[in-house]
């Protein structure tokens, strides 16, 4: 799907129209700072007639820096969210431009150089916020990262696949849209079409507003010895008419396990915190903060449930959060989390999007 006239995309989530100005504010008063006619993520940087270069803004990362040939370097501009001053001195190193977002800017062209640390730090957009990640909206956003980067949704179809009315979908890809986040294109009685412009991206996005710290949790000690075994007690030993799935680590074991781990997360169906304290006591579990076995109130209540699968591991079978909650979950997780959500990023989520 192509949309003529919209901006297709932005760099690291920022609006296209943002990193302009932000750039401009770095540079000269006698230099400007246009978007790319063509490019819907590109720019055009002119001083006078005859002083013109273009560039494509490209968000930071070490495999698309790794991918590029040498000589597409050169036009490209690397938004970085989170630049380290030995990620900049690397990439002044190699005579990269980049804008960092903390309040760097670095741009080389044959008749200027500017390399500038002082700049105030981009004031986000308030336009997405975490709204669209909230829980009953992101049942929109789970439903647009369940295809290929190259499926082009109808928003009645998008309203109707993840579950919510046709307002709340409009709503989500307006924000999505404002951020730079998905294409969209309005056609006739306002019947719009909807694209991801990268999966990858959408999902580095949901990990800056949400952690799996969100979730109301109570650890507790349990006679777990053998997690996988005690896995397989779980329904025996906690309830049969509430729901639950396993997450972080102990999900991943049953996906595509890589990190050792040694506490057992769990998502449980239950109202409040008091209601984790209530089935710990009622299977004799006491709290304790080193317990081998978390409860969580689920953050997300309403969508969480709506990817779970029953999962096999050694003859055990249980209920799992779908691959996207277990990668958002790891994310930020300390203890090997982030190697283990790009374990699964790279080998389940990626060959789903095609990206």
């Amino acid at each position: 799907m192509t949309e003529r006239g919209a901006i297709g995309g932005s760099a690291a989530g920022i609006p296209h129209r943002a990193l302009i100005q932000y750039l401009g504010s770095a540079l000269p008063s006698s230099v400007r700072v246009v978007g790319h006619p063509d490019d819907p993520s590109g720019l055009i940087v002119a001083s006078g007639r005859d002083s013109r270069a273009a560039f494509h803004l490209e968000s930071w990362s070490e495999d698309t820096y790794a991918r590029r040939s040498p000589g597409k370097w050169r036009t490209v501009i690397w938004v970085i969210r989170r630049g380290r001053p030995d990620l900049r001195r690397a990439l002044r190193d190699a005579n990269q431009n980049y804008i960092d977002l903390r309040g760097a800017v670095r741009l080389h062209l044959p008749w200027l150089l500017i390399d500038r640390t002082d700049l105030g730090p981009l004031a986000m957009p308030s336009t997405i916020g975490t709204d669209a990640f909230a829980d009953r909206s992101s049942l929109v956003v789970r439903a647009l990262l369940a295809e290929a980067a190259q499926y082009v949704w109808g928003v009645r179809d998008l309203a109707a696949s993840a579950g919510v009315g046709i307002a709340t979908a409009s709503r989500v890809v307006k924000q999505l849209y404002d951020s730079g986040l998905v294409q969209r294109r309005l056609g006739a009685g306002n019947r719009a079409e909807v694209r991801v412009i990268s999966p990858s991206r959408l999902f580095s996005r949901w990990t800056d507003v949400y952690a799996w710290s969100r979730n109301a949790m109570l650890a507790v000690h349990a006679p777990i010895g053998d997690p996988i075994t005690f896995i397989g007690r779980l329904k025996a030993l906690m309830w049969k008419d509430r729901l639950w799935a396993l997450s972080l680590h102990a999900g991943a074991a049953f996906v595509l396990p890589h990190a050792t781990w040694d506490r057992l997360h769990l998502y449980v169906d239950v109202h409040d915190a008091g209601e984790l304290a209530s089935l710990a006591i009622a299977n004799r579990w006491p709290a304790a903060d080193d317990g081998r076995l978390v409860l969580m109130r689920p953050y997300y209540r309403t969508s969480i449930w709506s990817g779970v699968r029953t999962l096999e591991r050694d003859g055990v079978s249980a209920p799992v959060v779908d691959d996207l909650q277990l990668a958002l979950d790891l994310w930020h997780y300390p203890l090997r989390g982030r190697e283990q959500a790009n374990v699964i990023r790279n080998g389940r989520l990626r060959s789903l999007w095609k990206e």
